[in-house]
């Protein structure tokens, strides 16, 4: 049989130049053989070829421009040497006999809706699998749900016709199945006419919707992909969990993260075993507080699966300290001290309320960003147990006054040990300015998608156009979670924080 490997998908709508074909005609490749290398930009891809076979045509040549679809090569298969025939039903009519005989069943899509195409999130089966008729041999997302495809059939695998991520509709090939029965089951199951031989017979399967998860951690079905990145993660499947029918490559990493982020001591790298430093002087040990335990493990999992980034900016504070000053001594005869964090924390949740995006989380599990509409400001508070993260809530809907009474009673909770549910936090704001530094690059409190860094402030020269004048300036960093923000809307949101503080009626302004 005759089969056209093509370009794979290489982005959206993105057209590369093959660089080169590495197979002649006549070549015998296996699954794995890079068959030819495609520049796309700033990167070269290598395409392996996802089958085996002879190759018989080579179609493209060095210098083409390529994109998804277009054909390289077209090799023979040799599948069977018998035409297929096609059946409305999946037996199989042999002699009578009691001997075991073995057809090639391809197993296809079935009616997905009136002319619906979905995509192969999942290949759940390899070429040499024993699979049974309750065996799921590939998950298919279908817009708004997951659906998955059982064998119908016991066999062995011999071919996977679809990738992930290929997008297939009713009738697309998907697998070959070696399958096995007896002449007399087949003839019980359907008489039908006597071949001489057997023949590879077509059969569609049903597709039933993926049911949620009941069974134990040791029984759930794994897909191959997620059992051979366990085997190079050193990762116990037992132990991995998932929301759907099947362990999948992103619960395999998951579970990783959080297995480094409980013995790392940062950096998803487990920790070496320490040197005897008592054989070089008088050493002193101390345990680790409760709260120091629980940010050693936040942090470290945040750095294991975050892909951070940091944009840094300078703001000019002079007039806003001179406000602050005129009447921080009138706010604090209503019980509320008027600090530099409680302004900032009010000009940041006015930007959130602009930018969202920075207020939103990452849910890779379900590929989803999840946008929330409230403001909930995590303060970083030094106490004597360590840094904490308490919560003004509803930041965006107080008053400066508001904010800065509210940062009072939670620092001064923080102190004693009471926080209140730092679980709520959206957005956190670190500000070390009251001990010092010159510049911070902060960790992302995840599952938040920012965080803002701000350090002491100093009085500098700036040119206005015509003159150097002192003013006072601050550093400011955005941290921020690289898959759900991009560098342009981070510094856009530094942008709007600073015109905020830089002109403070721009805070009463909206």
């Amino acid at each position: 049989m005759s089969v056209e490997i093509k370009v794979p998908d290489l982005g959206d709508g993105v057209v590369g130049k093959l660089l080169n074909i590495n197979v002649k005609v006549g070549d015998v490749i296996t699954k794995d053989t890079v068959i030819a290398e495609i520049n796309m930009d700033k990167a070269d891809a290598e395409v392996p070829a996802d089958m085996e076979g002879t190759v018989e045509k080579i179609v493209g040549k060095a210098g083409d421009d390529v994109k998804q679809g277009d054909v390289l090569i077209v090799i023979s298969t040799a599948v069977s040497k018998s035409e297929p025939i096609v059946v409305s039903n999946p037996t199989i009519a042999v002699p009578q006999s009691a001997e075991p005989v073995s057809s090639e069943i391809e197993i296809r899509v079935p009616d997905l809706g009136d002319g619906a195409v979905g995509k192969i999130n999942e290949i759940l089966i390899a070429v040499g699998d024993k699979v049974s008729k309750d065996s799921v041999v590939a998950s298919i997302n279908l817009d708004k749900a997951d659906a998955e495809m059982p064998a119908e059939v016991e066999g062995e695998i011999l071919k996977i016709m679809v990738k992930v991520g290929d997008e297939v509709k009713q009738g697309d090939l998907i697998a070959v199945v070696a399958a096995i029965a007896t002449a007399n089951q087949a003839a019980v199951a359907a008489p039908q006419p006597v071949v001489s031989a057997p023949k590879a017979v077509q059969i569609e399967v049903a597709v039933s919707p993926i049911a949620q998860n009941t069974t134990s951690n040791n029984t759930q079905r794994t897909s191959p992909l997620a059992r051979k990145l366990a085997r190079e993660l050193g990762v116990d499947l037992a132990n991995v969990s998932s929301k759907g029918a099947f362990i999948s490559k992103i619960d395999v990493i998951e579970a990783f993260a959080k297995k480094q982020a409980r013995t790392s001591g940062g950096g998803g790298v487990a920790p070496k075993a320490l040197p005897n430093f008592a054989k070089y002087g008088t050493i002193r040990k101390e345990k680790m507080s409760r709260i120091g335990e629980l940010t050693a493990e936040n942090l470290s999992y945040s750095w294991s699966t975050v892909p951070h980034a940091w944009i840094l900016e300078k703001v000019d504070l002079t007039d806003i300290e001179a406000q602050r000053q005129k009447h921080k001594d009138i706010v604090k005869t209503k019980g509320a001290s008027l600090t530099i964090t409680a302004i900032i924390a009010k000009a940041v949740a006015k930007a959130l309320v602009q930018m969202p995006v920075f207020n939103a989380s990452c849910d890779m599990e379900n590929k989803e960003i999840i946008f929330k509409e409230f403001v909930h400001m995590g303060i970083a508070v030094d106490t004597p147990n360590g840094l904490v993260v308490p919560v003004i809530m509803d930041c965006d809907k107080k008053s400066i006054f508001e904010i800065a009474q509210d940062l009072g009673t939670i620092s001064a909770d923080a102190k004693k040990g009471k926080l209140n549910d730092i679980k709520a936090a959206t957005f956190t704001i670190s500000n070390v300015g009251g001990i010092g530094g010159s510049g911070i690059l902060p960790i992302v409190n995840t599952p938040q998608a920012a965080i803002l860094g701000v350090t002491g402030s100093n009085i500098e020269a700036v040119w206005n156009g015509t003159e150097f004048k002192p003013r006072l300036m601050m550093q400011m960093t955005i941290g921020f979670d690289h898959r759900v923000i991009n560098g342009a809307d981070a510094t856009r949101f530094l942008q709007i924080v600073k015109q905020n503080l830089e002109d403070p009626f721009m805070l009463s302004l909206y």
